[in-house]
């Protein structure tokens, strides 16, 4: 048997927890300017928003768009049984079950 440990959850705990704190703070640390394009309805009835809350079009386009990636984590209690079942202990898997691990691109997945 061999034995195959997760560690680089760790760091994504670490990154979600910042971003958790983010939303929970509203503490958003330094912001980056980006491009995109969306269809003209979208940007005026945001821009009509914004203006409605007197508030810049980035910050309701940035809660827009957190409030729908945290819609999307699964919940704390999902989270802290995955970290146990998969980083707390090695997993025990067989010279056949690592060999074809190893042949898999990541890119693939």
């Amino acid at each position: 048997m061999y034995y195959v440990s997760v560690s680089s959850f760790q760091r994504i705990q670490v990154i979600f927890k910042n971003s958790q704190l983010s939303a929970a703070t509203g503490w958003r640390g330094m912001k980056q300017k980006i491009g995109t394009v969306i269809e003209a309805d979208v940007l005026r009835r945001a821009k009509r928003q914004a203006a409605d809350e007197h508030r810049p079009l980035s910050d309701l386009i940035q809660d827009a768009v957190d409030s729908y990636l945290t819609a999307r984590m699964p919940a704390p209690d999902r989270r802290e049984a995955a970290y146990r079942l998969f980083c707390e202990q090695p997993m025990r898997i067989s010279p056949e079950q690592l060999r074809e691990i190893l042949k898999e691109d990541a890119w693939d997945l």
